[in-house]
Formats: C-alpha cells, sequence, structure tokens
C-alpha cells in the first residue's frame, strides 16, 4: 500500500523483510500435523537370533520460518512423510527446492572407512554424526565412549560472514575509542 492506493504485489515478500518470517509461519501452520499423517508407529524386525522385536518408530518435524527439518528413526515412513510434505506445499503454492533439501541417513554402522560423515546445515550449525569421535574441545572426557555422537558446531559460512561482519564494522569504526567500538560491537556479538 503506497499512499493509500493498493497495489498489488506478484512477486512475494522480500526474505530480508521482517513481515517475511510472520508470513511464512502462518503459511506453513499445520505442517507437523500433515507431515505425519497416516506414519506407522512401529515397526516389527527381525534379530539375530530369529526373534522378533518391535521398533517403535519416532519422528519428529523442527522449523524456524521457511526452514525445516523432519527427523525420523527408520525409513520406514520416509516416502510417505515426504509425500505428505509435498501434498501440504502443493496445496499452499509451494515447493521444496531441490537444490537445498536432502535426504541423510544418519546409521549406526559405517559402511566405508573413507566415506565422510553425514552432515547437514540448519539455522547457521553445522549437524554432524561421529563415529569413534577424537577428544577435542567440542566433546568433554566423559563422553568419549568410542561410540557414535552428533555433533553440533556453528556452521564455517556462519563463522566467515560473523567474523567479515566483524572487521568491516571495525573498520568502518577506527576513529572510534575503545569503548564506543565495544558498544557497536556489543550486539553483534
Amino acid at each position: 500500500m503506497e499512499s493509500r492506493r493498493f497495489y498489488l504485489n506478484e512477486y512475494g515478500v522480500p526474505k530480508d523483510k521482517i513481515i517475511y518470517p510472520l508470513i511464512a509461519n502462518f503459511t506453513l501452520d499445520g505442517l507437523e500435523t500433515a507431515a505425519f499423517k497416516g506414519a506407522k508407529t512401529s515397526v516389527t524386525i527381525n534379530a539375530l537370533d530369529n526373534n522378533k522385536k518391535i521398533l517403535n518408530l519416532k519422528f519428529v518435524l523442527i522449523r524456524y520460518a521457511n526452514e525445516f527439518i523432519i527427523v525420523i528413526n527408520h525409513l520406514k515412513n520416509l516416502e510417505l512423510i515426504k509425500q505428505n510434505v509435498l501434498e501440504f506445499l502443493n496445496i499452499r503454492g509451494l515447493q521444496i527446492n531441490k537444490k537445498k533439501s536432502k535426504d541423510i541417513h544418519f546409521s549406526f554402522k559405517k559402511s566405508k572407512k573413507e566415506e565422510p560423515s553425514p552432515k547437514f546445515n540448519f539455522l547457521g550449525f553445522t549437524f554432524m554424526y561421529q563415529f569413534n569421535s577424537r577428544l577435542s574441545r567440542i566433546i568433554s572426557r566423559k563422553d568419549m565412549t568410542k561410540s557414535k555422537k552428533v555433533i553440533i558446531n556453528p556452521s564455517r559460512q556462519h563463522v566467515f560472514s560473523l567474523k567479515q561482519k566483524i572487521k568491516t564494522l571495525i573498520n568502518k569504526n577506527s576513529n572510534l575509542t575503545a569503548i564506543e567500538l565495544l558498544q557497536k560491537l556489543n550486539p553483534i556479538l
């Protein structure tokens, strides 16, 4: 709306505007329920000793504005959940970005030693599944059980952009006193 006149915007809302997350949340409200409609809650697994075990299937959707991840503990419901999400988005005129979306299988058994650990980025963090992880600044000593771990770090791209922002701010404000510069840096840090 401009000067009390309404203009139709056919291109949507720019992502950098404050209203974008609100509109995305309104549009995707109900995705959690629709995604898991008709999903099985348990599956029977044949164990090594010919005993059948029942595995309770768990699934969760984590969403922030227009970005979301779906975590499941078994591949049984994968295709159904993907189809449900596509139907939900199609009704609203939305699509999944094929370049950004991917299926990642965090397995208990590593198939090849040379194969990199599966990982993905979400909201500025990298989630990685580590096998036989070594002691580092991220994992404490008491967690070292030579088993699998999900490690969460700030993503390299996010860290790089933060460093660039700080460097630019310092270079632009080189004439300020230390206290004034710190007051400008504190909101970023």
